[in-house]
């Protein structure tokens, strides 16, 4: 029981807990694994929230985790049309 709680420890933390989405490591690592396989058939798309240091540094964390929820639920939304295989 010990190794499997180990073995699944690193997953969780490969992803933001509050947005569910991959962290920078793990998106990276997906990537480069889905580009090996596919190659020129497939594109890799990287999403920058503007200024959002400048809404988490001014306004707060919290602040900051309002303007990320809904950011992330869009993404996760079109998950099947950008499903990494």
């Amino acid at each position: 029981m010990h190794s499997i709680a180990q073995h699944k420890q690193p997953a969780k933390t490969r992803r933001d807990p509050l947005t569910g989405l991959l962290r920078c490591d793990a998106y990276t690592a997906r990537a480069r694994r889905v580009l090996a396989r596919h190659g020129d058939d497939t594109a890799v798309v990287v999403i920058d929230a503007d200024r959002f240091k400048d809404i988490n540094d001014g306004l707060g964390q919290a602040a900051g985790d309002i303007v990320l929820a809904p950011i992330a639920a869009l993404l996760t939304a079109t998950e099947d049309g950008l499903r990494c295989s």
